[in-house]
């Protein structure tokens, strides 16, 4: 009689064949499929002919893998939660927990494969269960581990828990670290929860996982520079909005997040002065410069118009240290020049999303520019290399235009600039309500800017005056007033289209008068 060590060693072996003759390279234009049904049936047959419910456990694992490489993921969860009732019988048994570990972790990816977080989230949770219940420092626990809290992030991003998927990302990069294996993307995964931690204003930590992404050597420089970019502007931003603050409230951290020889800094260069804020800007802009001179238009549009707003803000954000209004002007004139060049060549059907991002920015400036004019008294002709108030109108028409149907493929990179007003509201979502409510918005206001005289100024208010009936009418129709904000901004438009007849009335009776 075979006693049972021999067995195992046995039923190893048979399992190993089995796998290397499902997975055998097969010849070109023949399909591996095949391989892998003979395998489920070679296994299959396995079963049966054992007796030994742990061996029968390790050949029910194995099915159920083979299932899910022929996509056949039911048949699959059948086999692991057989498996897995097989092992909870023999939960005592030395031995059992690795197996266990990998039916939780295997039935938890089938549920991530099938986007149900919420049936995935239990088994993870188990996986780890095992885990503490069991002595550390075994290499194959330790990966499994890994692979539990790595699935556990994927559970949490696909709730939209950022918070909770930023732990268990942390948890997982940590415990493959401890491996002394980090997967490849391991530097990548880093970047991304520096990322969280950008969103979150923990600068400190944003700034660590950045330099440990580039210590372990395998992120792309790249990648690493348009976090560094966004780190720029963020720390530029929230600097702008605390520099009345003494000392700016960033949340409290202990920024070696990993067992690396990377010291932490001191502390964050946070900008009180002008000075201060153009070193800022300076770093920021390098790093910019080197995503958009990699990420070119032509090659990689999205990435490039993405940093090319990125940037945009960059210049925004320098401008609220700028006492000067002159100096405002020219650095805001700066935006317009970085932004202008990319409309006309980017495909609207394929990058609306992107386009749309360049010329409400577009419009924002040159409206921020007349704006400014304003306050120094002077008007449009004093800013080159055009008039902001009509630049303002033209792309916020073109910003609302995108959101037209495309007639035909050669009007693809051609955006009307008709005026959009004459158009019935399109079918919005709720983000893009407020953006559409202010192009709007800001098209009325500029045409009541516009210098002109005797009828045609009459003409620019019945524009503005159009403008705002049709801002209200489109909002109370299609439902856009559920945000404050959004309520707020289109109240203050129907007030303006009270006021404005009078005073279109008044000019035409001077008119008339004369």
């Amino acid at each position: 009689m075979t006693s049972l060590p021999n067995r195992s060693v046995q039923v190893e072996q048979e399992l190993g064949r089995i796998r290397e003759e499902a997975f055998r390279p097969v010849a070109p234009g023949r399909n591996i499929h095949g391989n892998l049904l003979r395998g489920q049936q070679a296994l299959l047959q396995l079963d049966q002919s054992l007796s030994d419910p742990l061996q029968r456990a390790r050949v029910r694992l194995a099915l159920g893998k083979l299932y899910v490489e022929t996509q056949q993921l039911g048949k699959a969860m059948e086999w692991f939660a057989s498996c897995e009732e097989l092992l909870l019988r023999l939960s005592r048994q030395p031995g059992t927990q690795s197996y266990l570990m990998q039916a939780y972790n295997l039935q938890g990816d089938v549920w991530i494969s099938r986007e149900d977080p919420h049936k995935a989230e239990p088994f993870y949770k188990s996986a780890l269960e095992c885990y503490e219940s069991t002595a550390k420092g075994d290499p194959l626990m330790e990966e499994l581990h890994a692979e539990a809290l790595a699935g556990l992030e994927q559970v949490y991003t696909a709730m939209h828990d950022e918070d909770e998927a930023a732990y268990y990302l942390h948890r997982s990069l940590q415990a493959q670290l401890a491996l002394k294996k980090p997967e490849p993307d391991w530097a990548a995964q880093v970047l991304r929860l520096g990322c969280h931690h950008l969103k979150r204003d923990r600068f400190v930590e944003a700034e660590y996982c950045c330099r440990a992404a580039a210590h372990v050597g395998t992120a792309n420089p790249l990648e690493i520079a348009v976090h560094r970019s966004r780190y720029y502007l963020k720390l530029l931003k929230y600097s702008r909005q605390t520099k009345d603050d003494p000392t700016p409230s960033v949340p409290a951290s202990s920024a070696a997040l990993f067992d690396l020889p990377i010291p932490c800094v001191a502390a964050i260069p946070f900008a009180k002065s002008l000075p201060s804020a153009e070193l800022i800007f300076e770093r920021g802009a390098e790093e910019f410069k080197r995503v958009l001179d990699s990420h070119t238009l032509h090659r990689s549009p999205h990435e490039h118009l993405e940093a090319l707003v990125d940037f945009s803000q960059l210049h925004n954000q320098l401008s609220y240290f700028q006492p000067g209004l002159a100096d405002q002007i020219r650095t805001h004139d700066r935006r317009r020049c970085l932004l202008r060049p990319v409309v006309g060549q980017v495909n609207v059907q394929v990058y609306t999303g992107h386009l749309r991002s360049v010329l409400y920015e577009l419009g924002e400036v040159c409206t921020r520019m007349s704006d400014l004019l304003v306050d120094l008294g002077k008007t449009d002709s004093s800013a080159a290399p055009g008039p902001p108030t009509q630049d303002a109108i033209k792309y916020f028409n073109m910003y609302l235009n995108t959101f037209l149907p495309v007639q035909s493929e050669a009007e693809a990179c051609h955006i009307p600039q008709t005026d959009s007003s004459q158009y019935t509201c399109p079918t919005l979502d709720s983000q893009q309500h407020s953006p559409w409510v202010m192009a709007n918005m800001y098209i009325a206001k500029m045409w009541t800017r516009l210098p002109a005289s005797g009828q045609t100024e009459v003409d620019n208010l019945l524009k503005a005056y159009q403008r705002y009936r049709y801002l209200v009418a489109s909002a109370e129709a299609n439902d856009m007033l559920s945000a404050p904000q959004t309520q707020m901004h289109v109240l203050m438009c129907s007030q303006l289209a009270e006021v404005l007849p009078a005073r279109i009335h008044t000019l035409q009776a001077k008119l008339k008068g004369k």
